[in-house]
C-alpha cells in the first residue's frame, strides 16, 4: 500500500502560516486526519486562500516500484504527462500549464523535447531505462514541477497541481483521486489508439474509466469541470465508457478478466483485409472455405489451449503444423515497452528454418474478430497474414472426423498418429500436405530487438508441448526471459 503524506500552506486573517501533517497510516485514516484538521481550522478561523497557497501531496511508493525496469513508476509518469492537460481543467486556472514557476508543467517540458504527439510523449517516458533518465525526461533535478520526482531517493513522488483549500470535500476528493491514480496507473491499459491528439472528452473518459476507475470521482470532477470552465462546459459530457474504437493490446492482460479489458469493437466496424505475406508464395486456392471459415496458425501464446478457450474462440479441431522458411523471434514490443512477445520473421528460401505451432481448423469469422482484439490489430500491434503451413496428411483425416465448429473445444490431446511428428517434425515419415491459414505478424512500428519475454508468457508457448517436435520444444524452453531460463 502506498503511504500518503499531505502538506498544505494556509493563510489565516492575512498571516501566512505553514502547516504540515505527516500521516503514515492506511489511506482512509489519513483522509480522516486531514478532514479533522481542516474542520478544526474552519471552526476557529476565517481562512483566506490565495494562489500561493498549496495542497501538495507526497506519495511514498512501495519498494517494488523502484526495481528495474521501473514499469510501475514509468506508467504513473507517462499517464500524468498524457493526462495533465485534462487534469488542469479540474483545478483552478491559476494552477494550469506553466502559470507559476513553483508548479511547472511536466507535459510542456516533454513537449519541448519531442513535439506535440501524445503517442510520442507517452512512449518517450515509458522508454526510459533508468531512474536518472526518467527523472531527466520529467523535468530534471528540480522540485518545481507538478509531478515532482526530486525525492526518489526516499521513494517519494510529489503532486503539486492542487491549490490550497480549506474545503474539506475538495481536499478529501483530491487525496482519493491521487491514490486511485497512483494505484491504477500500472495495470491500466496503454492507449495505443493514440494516432492523433486526444480530444478533451477522450482524455476525460480515459482518466476516469481506465486509470482512476472511480465513478463517484468521475461525477464529482465532471461537475468541478463545469464549475471551473463555464465557457468550455460543452466540450465534455458525462457518460460511461470510451468509444468502441478505443482499445489497447489486450494480449497483455494477465488476469484474463474481460471486465478489465477495453470495450469491444462492434462487429460492423471490422473491415480488416488479409495480407498475403510473400510475393513468392502462391496460395493454393482460397483461404476461405465454403462455410466462410478459415484455419488459424498459432505459434505464440495461443499455443496454450487454455488461453484460447478462455478467450472464447471457436474452432473445429487442432493439428500440428509447420511454417517453412521462417524463424521465431521475440521482438514484438509490448504496449508498456518493457517486455517482448513472439513474432515470425521470413528468412531465405530453403534455409531450413521452421516455426512449429498449432493449426486451429475451421474457425468462423467471430473467432478472428475475437483474436483481432487480443492481438491489438486495430492499434497496429499485429496484423493478419496468410501463410502456407505443412501438416501431416493423417491429421487432416482426423480433423475431418472430429470437427465441430459450432462450439469451442475445452480439451485437446495429441493422438498416437502424431508421435512421428513429435520426434522428427517435417522430417517424419508419411505424407504431408500444405494448408493455407491465417496468422498474426507483428506490426513494423512495434518491432524491438532489445527486449526479453517474461517467463509467464513463455510458459504459454511451452503449453503447446504435445503438438511440437521434441527438439523444437527443447530449444524453445531455453529461451532467455527476464527471469532467466526455465
Amino acid at each position: 500500500m502506498a503511504l500518503f503524506r499531505a502538506k498544505w500552506n494556509i493563510q489565516l486573517d492575512g498571516n501566512s502560516q505553514g502547516q504540515s501533517q505527516d500521516v503514515e497510516t492506511p489511506f482512509a485514516s489519513q483522509v480522516n486526519e486531514l478532514t479533522a484538521t481542516l474542520e478544526g481550522f474552519n471552526r476557529k478561523n476565517t481562512p483566506k486562500i490565495n494562489i500561493e497557497n498549496y495542497l501538495y501531496v507526497d506519495v511514498q511508493l512501495p519498494s517494488a516500484y523502484f526495481k528495474s525496469p521501473y514499469k510501475e513508476l514509468k506508467k504513473i509518469c507517462a499517464n500524468f504527462v498524457l493526462l495533465e492537460d485534462i487534469m488542469d481543467l479540474i483545478v483552478p486556472a491559476s494552477r494550469r500549464g506553466n502559470s507559476n514557476p513553483s508548479y511547472k508543467s511536466n507535459r510542456e517540458f516533454v513537449k519541448r523535447q519531442i513535439g506535440e504527439s501524445d503517442t510520442n510523449m507517452y512512449q518517450h517516458i515509458l522508454s526510459a531505462t533508468c531512474l536518472g533518465t526518467l527523472k531527466e525526461r520529467m523535468g530534471g533535478n528540480t522540485d518545481t514541477f507538478k509531478l515532482n520526482l526530486n525525492d526518489l531517493n526516499r521513494k517519494i513522488i510529489q503532486f503539486r497541481q492542487h491549490g490550497g483549500t480549506y474545503n474539506v470535500e475538495k481536499s478529501a476528493k483530491w487525496l482519493h483521486f491521487l491514490v486511485s491514480f497512483v494505484s491504477n496507473s500500472e495495470p491500466a491499459f496503454t492507449p495505443e489508439f493514440l494516432r492523433q491528439q486526444y480530444s478533451a472528452q477522450r482524455k476525460f473518459d480515459t482518466l476516469f474509466e481506465y486509470v482512476v476507475k472511480r465513478p463517484d470521482l468521475k461525477q464529482y470532477y465532471f461537475h468541478r469541470f463545469k464549475e471551473l470552465n463555464p465557457r468550455q462546459a460543452h466540450i465534455i459530457t458525462l457518460h460511461s465508457g470510451l468509444p468502441t474504437n478505443a482499445t489497447g493490446n489486450a494480449t497483455e492482460n494477465a488476469t484474463g478478466n474481460t471486465r478489465d479489458l477495453p470495450l469491444q469493437y462492434e462487429g460492423a466496424q471490422y473491415s480488416i483485409p488479409l495480407v498475403d505475406n510473400s510475393s513468392q508464395m502462391k496460395p493454393l486456392g482460397t483461404s476461405t472455405m465454403a462455410n466462410g471459415n478459415q484455419h488459424y496458425f498459432a505459434f505464440g501464446s495461443n499455443m496454450s489451449v487454455a488461453q484460447m478457450n478462455q478467450r472464447g474462440t471457436i474452432y473445429g479441431t487442432m493439428v500440428p503444423a509447420a511454417l517453412l522458411d521462417h524463424k521465431l523471434a521475440f521482438n514484438k514490443r509490448s504496449k508498456d515497452g518493457v517486455q517482448s512477445y513472439a513474432n515470425i520473421v521470413q528468412v531465405e528460401k530453403n534455409s531450413g528454418n521452421v516455426v512449429y505451432g498449432i493449426l486451429y481448423m475451421d474457425c468462423p469469422p467471430e473467432t478472428f474478430r475475437q483474436l483481432d482484439q487480443y492481438e491489438g490489430v486495430r492499434g497496429g500491434h499485429y496484423k493478419r497474414e496468410l501463410v502456407q503451413v505443412v501438416v501431416p496428411v493423417e491429421s487432416l483425416t482426423r480433423a475431418q472426423s472430429q470437427k465441430d465448429p459450432k462450439r469451442p473445444r475445452r480439451s485437446a490431446s495429441v493422438g498416437s498418429e502424431f508421435q512421428g511428428w513429435r520426434q522428427s517434425g517435417i522430417q517424419a515419415k508419411g505424407n504431408h500436405d500444405v494448408v493455407l491459414a491465417v496468422t498474426y505478424v507483428a506490426g513494423s512500428n512495434f518491432i524491438c530487438n532489445d527486449l526479453l519475454p517474461r517467463r509467464g508468457y513463455l510458459k504459454k508457448l511451452l503449453d503447446g508441448k504435445g503438438w511440437l517436435p521434441e527438439s523444437y520444444f527443447r530449444e524453445l524452453s531455453k529461451t532467455r526471459t527476464q527471469n532467466g531460463v526455465f
